[in-house]
């Protein structure tokens, strides 16, 4: 018997029988109810794996942040440490090894050949190693010398310069304006400065620091255009280096142990006016005073512990570091005389001591003179050189003096009726023919005139304990910028 192979279409037609479970209505209920289960307890692992997921994203893109933030560190200190090598190899001194930092270097240097290490720390708040500095180089001593040839040269002859405010006009100095520049729950104007030229169509730039910890920028009478922020404490001092309006740099030094010097932002008379260029480290203490030198390329930097630093700005480098450190008294002030080889720096009275004025030899990096400048228990507030380069002012409280630096005497105690507890500042103007004075007030003399008192500007100057008044004149003594105990910066000038 042939049998036939069944036709695929006839099979196609057949249906599997359904399962007993899903012949009936509850039967069915029950599988879909299975299969609801399943598919919640899919999604909910799904759920659970996508969140874990998403947290070791999170934990892998974090150190990945972090990694490369270390990485950069780590690579611009090495940029760092081979532009200090480079610089120190092309200065023929000691270069620093390729794992230092050149910014924080701790050598405290007694005299010009000895140093000893102090420990300091690195931006990132680690410990710098400790190295020794390079010193003074030929180079560096060669231009200083250049530089005071050419000042001190015709020094004696040199005419006053043209446009000089007359004494008269000095007598009839008035309040021409007031701006509070800090916040009134911070006062304190700590540090001033002016730039002839600096500011908006030629006029002249100021800046001040003070208790808020900010470095501020404007125009002379003028309100606040920039602030400057990088100092973790209170602004101790200002000042910009450099003559140039456009060339011109300004540093800055903190109660943080800091030095920082902030370069121009954008043309002249623009805002902003600068942004930070280099933060130096080298102080254990605060840094009292920001000094440059005339020729422009150098700074030096007074510290509360008992050291003054010599910086080289173009190369970012401390070359020296003097004084006797923490067992001598604190530098309270300091500035270079106007021909560059003589640095001088106020101190405070050591174990109740009275305040004196170091008188430091650029070149040689010792200590020439000192002059005891106040009456014990008691710190030289101010002091500020003559541009004749022969009077030397100093302000302690209650007093100011001038000394004559050819014979280091005392020549003149000016009369000043101020209480023993105001702290005074000085300052000479641009001419060396003024004298300005502040303490709960301002008062101007003339040297020509026999120190005598040209003006008592009206008005009271608030006083605070611990912030010594500073007081400033503009381009040929044309404006006098007094700032104080309050929040306020005031502008001095003639009616006429």
């Amino acid at each position: 018997v042939r049998l036939r192979r069944p036709d695929s279409r006839a099979r196609s037609n057949l249906r599997r029988p359904r399962p007993g479970q899903l012949a009936s209505v509850p039967g069915m209920l029950a599988a879909f109810h299975d299969e609801w289960d399943a598919a919640a307890l899919e999604t909910h692992a799904l759920r659970r794996d996508l969140g874990e997921a998403r947290t070791q994203l999170s934990q892998a893109l974090y150190q990945h942040d972090a990694a490369c933030r270390v990485i950069a560190r780590l690579l611009r200190e090495r940029d760092e440490a081979r532009a200090a090598l480079a610089e120190a190899q092309r200065a023929g001194g000691s270069a620093p090894g390729a794992g230092e930092r050149k910014r924080a270097a701790p050598a405290t240097e007694t005299g010009a050949g000895g140093a000893s290490a102090a420990a300091v720390a690195t931006g990132d708040g680690a410990p710098a190693e400790k190295r020794a500095k390079a010193g003074l180089t030929a180079d560096v001593l060669e231009a200083m010398i250049a530089c005071n040839k050419r000042l001190s040269k015709n020094r004696k002859k040199r005419p006053a310069p043209e446009g000089l405010a007359a004494p008269d006009d000095l007598g009839a100095y008035a309040l021409e304006s007031k701006f509070p520049v800090h916040q009134t729950t911070k006062q304190g104007v700590l540090a001033l400065a002016i730039l002839p030229g600096g500011g908006a169509e030629g006029g002249d730039l100021v800046a001040w620091g003070g208790v808020d910890t900010k470095v501020n920028l404007s125009a002379a009478r003028g309100k606040r255009a920039q602030s400057l922020a990088g100092h973790k404490k209170k602004v101790l001092d200002v000042s910009f280096v450099g003559s140039g309006a456009a060339s011109a740099l300004l540093a800055s030094g903190s109660a943080d142990s800091t030095c920082k010097v902030w370069k121009r932002a954008g043309p002249v008379g623009s805002a902003p006016y600068f942004e930070l260029a280099s933060t130096f480290q080298d102080h254990d203490a605060e840094v009292t005073a920001v000094c440059p030198h005339p020729a422009g390329d150098y700074l030096a930097t007074a510290s509360a512990d008992g050291t003054w630093g010599f910086y080289d700005l173009q190369a970012e480098l401390c070359l020296a570091q003097m004084g006797v450190g923490a067992a001598g008294p604190a530098f309270t002030c300091g500035a270079f005389h106007p021909d560059g080889l003589i640095w001088g720096g106020g101190t405070g009275g050591c174990r109740g001591g009275a305040g004196v004025v170091q008188v430091w030899d650029v070149k040689t990096q010792k200590k020439a003179a000192e002059m005891a400048c106040s009456s014990p228990p008691c710190d030289v507030t101010a002091l500020s050189f003559s541009e004749n380069g022969y009077y030397l002012a100093t302000a302690a409280r209650g007093e100011a003096k001038v000394w004559d630096l050819r014979k280091l005497k005392c020549i003149q105690t000016l009369d000043l009726p101020y209480a023993a507890d105001v702290q005074c500042g000085v300052a000479f103007d641009h001419s060396g023919a003024y004298l300005g004075v502040c303490g709960s007030d301002a008062r101007v003399y003339g040297v020509k005139q026999g120190w005598g008192c040209l003006a008592t500007l009206p008005g009271k100057i608030p006083t605070k304990k611990g912030c010594t008044p500073q007081v400033r004149f503009g381009p040929n003594a044309g404006y006098l910028a007094v700032a104080a105990g309050d929040h306020n910066l005031r502008y001095f000038t003639s009616s006429a």
